[in-house]
C-alpha cells in the first residue's frame, strides 16, 4: 500500500489499485460524469489516468483515492489531492469525481472534506485549491461546502475562465475551531 486509507462516517478512501480498472472505466467513460472535461475516457485513456494516479502516489505520497461504500464494497468515485502545475507554480488541488447515480447524497462533500483535512494535517500544505469550470454548479457547491471561496478566474489548461476556489491553512484552522465549538 502506497497511501494511507481515510475513513469518514460513510466512506472509505483508499489507494486506487490496478484491479479497480473496471470501476474507474465506468466512471470515466460516462459522458454525463465527464461533461466538464475535454473528453470521455476510453480504455486507453483510463489506463493513462490509472498510471498517472499510481505515479502520484509514488512521487507525491497522494493522488486520487478510490471512494468506496464500505457496506457494498463498491467504488462510487474518486477524490484526492493532486499536484496541479499552472501559472508557473504547482498548486495542491482537492479534486473529486463521482459516478452519477451517487450524486446529490453528500458523498462528494464528505470525501472532499477528508482530503482537504489530509492536505493540511498530514502533508502540511498552506493553501489548497479546486479548479472548477464555471458551468459545473455541483462542483462549486462541494468546494463551498468544504469552506473554499472563489479566489480568482484564471486560464487552466484549455479552460480560459476556470474558477479557482481556495482555502488557506488559517481559514481551515478557523473552520476546524468552529466545528469543534459546535460539538
Amino acid at each position: 500500500m502506497l497511501v494511507e486509507t481515510l475513513t469518514t462516517d460513510r466512506l472509505i478512501l483508499r489507494e486506487l489499485l490496478e484491479s479497480d480498472f473496471d470501476a474507474l472505466f465506468r466512471i470515466l467513460g460516462d459522458p454525463v460524469v465527464l461533461e466538464h472535461y475535454d473528453a470521455v475516457a476510453d480504455e486507453e485513456m483510463t489506463r493513462r489516468w490509472l498510471t498517472g494516479i499510481r505515479t502520484g502516489y509514488e512521487r507525491d505520497g497522494h493522488s486520487f483515492f478510490a471512494v468506496e461504500l464500505p457496506a457494498e464494497g463498491e467504488i462510487i468515485g474518486i477524490c484526492g489531492l493532486l499536484m496541479q502545475p499552472f501559472e508557473g507554480k504547482v498548486y495542491q488541488e482537492v479534486a473529486y469525481l463521482l459516478a452519477q447515480q451517487w450524486w446529490g447524497r453528500g458523498y462528494a462533500t464528505e470525501a472532499a472534506r477528508a482530503v482537504r483535512d489530509e492536505g493540511f494535517e498530514r502533508f502540511g500544505y498552506d493553501h489548497l485549491i479546486s479548479v472548477i469550470e464555471p458551468a459545473n454548479a455541483p462542483s462549486v457547491r462541494v468546494a463551498e461546502r468544504i469552506g473554499m471561496i472563489l479566489e480568482r478566474i484564471a486560464t487552466f489548461q484549455d479552460v480560459t475562465d476556470a474558477h479557482i476556489y481556495g482555502m488557506t491553512r488559517d481559514q481551515w484552522d478557523e473552520i476546524r475551531r468552529n466545528e469543534q465549538d459546535q460539538v
